[in-house]
């Protein structure tokens, strides 16, 4: 059985889940090269990072409003709540039931998928 996660590691995953749903609406907004985007990809990169250092690898899903962490249910704050909708929209649009993400992942990796995920959603991107 997986030992449950520890409350500052769930922590850590939530706020990258919060600035991973800012980095794919910012990637809607702005082109890959825009100084917007940039600063919201050094965001995500960072908070990615750094729930990274708790919980490797991550994989996450979401679905229904709830967030599965490596596959435990995570008690969602109200406050998150619509940024867990929100994901759960972009996934579902997307085709996608999970990501995972392993150390060593790289900035120009986290920019290049936030844009493939954010048009996905929109319908443009390859399917497969």
């Amino acid at each position: 059985m997986t030992k449950p996660l520890e409350q500052a590691a769930v922590t850590l995953c939530m706020q990258f889940l919060q600035q991973l749903r800012i980095g794919l609406s910012q990637a809607l907004l702005y082109a890959l090269d825009s100084r917007q985007f940039i600063k919201s990809c050094e965001q995500t990169f960072t908070a990615l990072e750094t729930a990274l250092s708790k919980v490797s690898p991550l994989k996450v899903a979401v679905s229904r409003g709830e967030a599965l962490i490596n596959g435990q249910k995570i008690d969602v704050p109200a406050s998150l709540r619509s940024t867990i909708e929100q994901l759960d929209k972009i996934f579902y649009d997307a085709g996608t039931g999970s990501i995972a993400f392993e150390p060593g992942v790289t900035l120009d990796e986290v920019a290049t998928f936030l844009q493939q995920l954010a048009r996905r959603q929109l319908g443009e991107g390859d399917p497969n």
